[in-house]
């Protein structure tokens, strides 16, 4: 009686000891899961859209720099429209604030595809997927209406010759690698307004842009 009475106390012991462990390992795991959803940094959510269509995804490298802030004054593209083309314009402004401003008057009928201020941000106005209303009359290797076919970049700079920054060049090499992964744009088709504008001589910008050293960024 007396050994059996000792085994019968050290099973409820065992499993009194079995249960403390699964109960404290559970605790445990509980624990460090809480823990990973308080101290991991917050999901980043793309803000709403102009109608309704999210940006290029994932976001590129530089997503720190690059924010959205949708201009109502856009439209589709025609349909069976690839976009093969770039035109690179010049806000003629100090500010890209004044920029802003423009293309979010429905007043004002302009808008472009991204704002590129002299610090390196890039502020998607409107989706490459639309056609944004840079350009105006236009024309590239005898197609018309470059809005068609393009996305239009505004760079912030007074278009007087003020040198374009470093921030610049480098946020808009990233803009286009990140492009080209979903169209088609080659070298040759990454043009200035002044290009393409009708008639010959209707704007000149962006005066001073470097385009031999975008071209070689992007070879690189």
């Amino acid at each position: 009686m007396w050994k059996v009475r000792v085994k019968t106390i050290s099973a409820r012991r065992a499993l009194v000891m079995l249960t403390a462990l699964i109960v404290c390992t559970g605790f445990w795991i509980i624990c460090a899961g809480f823990w990973r959803h308080i101290t991991a940094p917050p999901e980043r959510v793309a803000a709403p859209h102009s109608g309704g269509v999210r940006p290029l995804t994932p976001l590129p490298p530089w997503e720190r720099a690059f924010v959205q802030i949708p201009s109502p004054n856009w439209d589709l593209r025609p349909p069976g429209t690839r976009v093969s083309a770039l035109v690179l314009h010049a806000t003629a402004s100090a500010s890209g604030q004044v920029a802003i401003n423009t293309f979010q008057d429905p007043a004002s009928q302009r808008s472009a595809h991204f704002l590129l201020d002299r610090n390196g941000v890039i502020i998607e106005m409107v989706s490459p997927e639309h056609r944004a209303w840079h350009a105006g009359r236009s024309m590239l290797a005898g197609v018309p209406d470059a809005n068609n076919f393009s996305v239009g970049v505004e760079m912030v700079d007074r278009n007087d010759g003020q040198p374009y920054t470093d921030a610049q060049y480098a946020a808009l090499v990233s803009l286009i690698r990140r492009l080209r992964t979903h169209y088609n744009i080659p070298d040759a088709r990454i043009v200035s307004h002044r290009s393409v504008a009708l008639p010959a001589g209707r704007k000149s910008d962006p005066v001073g842009f470097d385009f031999a050293r975008l071209y070689a960024a992007l070879r690189h």
